[in-house]
């Protein structure tokens, strides 16, 4: 009789899951702006590139989170 070893299953969040758990909040300057999500602040001297950060946020939250995990000291979420 064959026994299935059973594989430990990591729970991941989904898109959504990050979608509906971090707020999103953008503040334009004078020049530049600044963009909130959940309790992290990061600010871009340009406003295209902020708008363009939300949207890949948006889009893929688990890949930009990545990208930024690095640079602003984030905990891993995956």
């Amino acid at each position: 009789m064959n026994e299935l070893n059973p594989v430990p299953m990591t729970w991941r969040p989904t898109a959504k899951d990050l979608h509906k758990n971090y707020e999103i909040r953008l503040v334009i300057h004078d020049i530049g702006a600044t963009v909130y999500i959940g309790c992290k602040t990061i600010a871009f001297s340009d406003i295209s590139m902020a708008e363009l950060q939300i949207r890949n946020w948006i889009d893929d939250p688990i890949k930009v989170y990545k990208q930024y995990e690095q640079q602003l000291n984030l905990e891993k979420i995956y």
